[in-house]
């Protein structure tokens, strides 16, 4: 059955460039999945108006598509492409100011082989780090260790002995690339066999059995930085063993202080009589403790500021401020005689 393209962009099949190329940005700033990130149905429509521009916008797919119809333009796409050229979508995605990231991960060529065999793979690695509250304002350095599977070295990752007889990959005929179709749109993937590269090898590597993994232990010094925000992620590089890591920073909870951007609050009870009269009382900051001179006849719930002993911020901004909300514990119960002296404020 011939998919009609003409009318998925909803124009006439005497339509020129501009109309062509209007239809489908209306209908790709509709239905673009970074638009609609969780409507299935979305995606879907975007990827056939997209198909649709790819063959009406190129006059020598539309010549085939009108001589032979769709099937004349899916079963040839050209060499070294996953979707019949990118340039185009990009052209008319920069023209309405949509990035293009969910379109390059579904037409993106992960089929290119790379130039070089032996060319050193970095793994990447996510890890988890938990510090306390105090230790995320002031900064703070860690050793964490943890396992992983890491590319073997023998193999480079590869699953192969590289110096054994290489024959053609016997999956993808020596292209490296798999064609994957899914609805309208046909994709060229790489070859999981042989990586992309288009040979493999008669015998596994001897070191991983083909498993392309080792097991490794990893040990990693890292630098915390003052003012860092829980779920915040450092990257650490190691040159030595080939690896990124990325460490997300768990900021376990205080007992004490909370957070608002680079302002720090905490909380100090005071006595009924120590409201009326005023005091000077100890508070914990997050680096010392401070003495601070509450005014009489301070209102509950009142803040009294502490200037620059908050938190600076990870690009290392000025400094915020540390605020102290006071709580005024009224008691339980009245003596007579402390009943009469408070009739006397009337």
């Amino acid at each position: 059955m011939k998919t009609d393209y003409y009318k998925i962009l909803g124009v006439s099949e005497a339509a020129d460039e501009k109309e062509i190329k209007k239809a489908y940005r209306k209908l790709a700033l509709k239905y673009h999945p970074d638009k609609n990130p969780d409507d299935p149905s979305a995606e879907a429509k975007f990827k056939e108006a997209s198909e649709a521009y790819n063959v009406l916008s190129d006059s020598e797919k539309r010549q085939r598509y009108d001589r032979y119809g769709s099937d004349g333009v899916r079963n040839a796409p050209p060499e070294g492409s996953s979707f019949y050229g990118f340039a185009g979508f990009e052209d008319v995605f920069g023209d309405f100011g949509f990035g293009s990231s969910r379109f390059r991960e579904a037409y993106n060529d992960v089929g290119t082989r790379q130039s070089a065999r032996n060319q050193k793979r970095v793994d990447e690695i996510q890890v988890s780090l938990n510090i306390t509250f105090e230790d995320s304002i002031k900064g703070v350095s860690k050793n964490i260790s943890f396992n992983y599977k890491a590319n073997c070295k023998d193999c480079n990752g590869d699953g192969q002995d590289l110096s054994s007889e290489m024959i053609i990959c016997p999956h993808c005929k020596g292209s490296g690339k798999m064609k994957s179709t899914h609805g309208y749109v046909s994709v060229f993937l790489t070859c999981t066999a042989c990586q992309g590269h288009g040979n493999v090898s008669k015998k596994s590597c001897s070191a991983c059995n083909g498993a392309r993994k080792v097991d490794k232990n990893q040990s990693i010094d890292v630098k915390i930085p003052p003012g860092i925000i829980s779920g915040n992620t450092l990257r650490v590089r190691s040159k030595k063993d080939n690896l990124v890591t990325l460490i997300k920073v768990i900021v376990n909870p205080s007992d004490i202080f909370t957070r608002n951007k680079n302002d720090i609050y905490s909380e100090l009870d005071i006595s009924f009589k120590e409201a009326l009269l005023g005091c000077s009382k100890s508070v914990q900051l997050v680096r010392k403790k401070y003495n601070i001179n509450i005014p009489e006849c301070i209102q509950p719930g009142t803040k009294l500021r502490i200037k620059n002993e908050g938190s600076t911020d990870v690009r290392g901004s000025s400094l915020g401020n540390h605020y102290v909300r006071v709580n005024v514990k009224f008691p339980e119960k009245l003596t007579d005689n402390q009943k009469e002296l408070i009739k006397k404020f009337e």
